[in-house]
């Protein structure tokens, strides 16, 4: 077990920071701070933890300085992570919390009396919800899993399992970034925020139903990125007197992560939450005026899949076709031409070859152009749903129809049945009606049988031979048998 500090403001090299308030010169120190609050805020975090993170909890330090020579009662504010709820405190000690509207942030906030110079360490106390856990990491797979399974000997499934895998093997990769520092929690939280955005893409895609149908139908097209982009780093010595040692962070564009670096010529790559965008970083010594170039190689992740715009088409005129005759006609008329045309303009513009920048800008305004057609791809389908729905309704609607009638038919027999009967009949009355017709079918009955009885005694007897005569053979039929002479 062991206690690991972190300072999510700054530069993660740095364990604390101090954050002084200067005072305009020819005033007196104590009469500036007689109207200005000074609070010095630093902020360490630590866990205790081994490998496997069990349970882990971060306790928050917060220390809070008074620079002035008098005791003063000094008001301690602090602005909590974004990424903390209230369920996520264990303990606030004496501070209370609250919500800025502004900022949409919770801070706490405390008075608390200071001798002359003292500081003073608070410390809180908050789940560690900066890491995956093993069970989402199940749960998505299972998922997958499950929705592979309902593709089973249909055309799509061999399409589905490699987009499964491929899924899975990115699940993996998020997953191990955590593990990557299992003793710097600044690290691992600076990983947690780089890639809990493209986690949370991952869960909406892996969660929706047909979501491996639909990749499966254009897997066949889908190639790996073979085109890269080169970025020129500079690094100079601001000094031509002096041997210095400088570290400067070079920021990527915002949608490069750590797995599409190519070659990072060595510089490490970090991350800026603030500015939501990586960076690489390297620290290293320069002679006097000595400037250093860096060739850095990324993946050129900046176009939209073919097979994306294509299945965007699909959906489209799937839905247009049923929704023709519909109510909705005109307006998915309006809404199946913008989508075409948003398509047709991502597709024009990313054949054009382009500078870097330019490329970089095309695919980010494609991006929301993508957007905004998959919004409209998903209103036809939302108007589809209840042209659908409204069908299946005047169908089971006609079933009850049938029904209603048929019961109806019955009613009229019922109603014959009263007037026929308009009286409840007796027990007595009605036994007397079971007997009579259990005589009447016997006494019925038994005169057939005698009937029947008589007449089989002597039915065929005319046919038979009389006395003294033989037995005549008798002919087949359509031949004659002659008499003998």
């Amino acid at each position: 077990m062991r206690s690991v500090y972190l300072n999510i403001f700054k530069d993660h090299q740095h364990r604390e920071l101090v954050s002084r308030v200067p005072h305009p010169r020819g005033i007196n120190p104590r009469l500036w701070m007689a109207a200005t609050v000074f609070v010095l805020l630093s902020l360490l975090m630590f866990l205790n933890t081994d490998k496997a993170y069990a349970q882990a909890s971060i306790n928050i330090k917060l220390v809070a300085v008074n620079s002035t020579d008098e005791p003063k009662k000094l008001p301690v504010k602090f602005y909590l992570p974004k990424e903390l709820e209230p369920d996520d405190i264990i303990n606030l000690g004496n501070f209370k919390m609250e919500y800025d509207v502004d900022k949409s942030l919770y801070y706490i906030h405390d008075e608390v009396d200071f001798q002359p110079k003292e500081s003073k360490t608070f410390k809180i106390a908050t789940k560690d919800v900066w890491k995956i856990t093993q069970e989402e990491i199940d749960l998505l797979k299972k998922q997958l899993e499950e929705s592979l399974s309902l593709l089973e000997k249909t055309p799509t499934y061999e399409a589905a399992k490699q987009r499964e895998e491929e899924t899975i093997k990115q699940i993996d990769y998020i997953y191990s970034k955590q593990k990557d520092y299992p003793n710097d929690v600044g690290r691992r939280i600076e990983q947690y925020r780089a890639y809990v955005n493209q986690l949370e893409e991952v869960k909406k895609e892996v969660f929706s139903i047909d979501y491996l149908e639909k990749a499966a139908k254009s897997q066949e097209e889908n190639k790996p990125i073979n085109k890269t982009i080169k970025f020129i780093i500079e690094v100079k010595n601001p000094s031509d007197k002096e041997e210095r040692t400088v570290k400067e962070k070079h920021y990527l564009p915002k949608e490069i992560r750590e797995e599409n670096i190519v070659d990072s010529q060595g510089l490490e790559f970090r991350f800026d939450e603030k500015k939501d965008k990586g960076y690489l970083a390297k620290e290293e010594t320069l002679i006097p005026g000595e400037v250093k170039k860096y060739t850095v190689v990324l993946k050129d992740i900046w176009n939209i899949p073919v097979n994306k715009t294509e299945e965007l088409r699909a959906r489209a005129k799937e839905a247009m076709d049923e929704l023709a005759n519909s109510i909705y006609s005109k307006s998915a008329d309006f809404l199946f031409e913008k989508i075409q045309r948003k398509l047709d303009q991502i597709t024009t513009s990313q054949s054009t070859k382009s500078v870097a920048k330019e490329h970089i800008g095309i695919f980010r305004v494609n991006e929301n152009r993508y957007k905004e057609a998959k919004d409209d791809v998903d209103k036809l389908e939302n108007m589809l749903a209840i042209v659908r729905a409204k069908k299946l309704k005047e169908l089971e609607q006609g079933k009850v129809k049938n029904i209603l009638q048929k019961l109806k038919a019955l009613r009229g027999l019922a109603a014959l049945s009263d007037a026929i009967f308009k009286k409840r009949l007796s027990m007595n009355t009605t036994w007397k009606i079971i007997i009579t017709t259990l005589l009447f079918v016997g006494f019925f009955t038994g005169l057939h049988f005698f009937v029947w009885l008589k007449r089989s005694a002597v039915m065929g007897e005319e046919q038979g031979p009389k006395p003294g005569e033989s037995i005549k053979e008798v002919p087949k039929p359509g031949s004659e048998q002659k008499q003998p002479a």
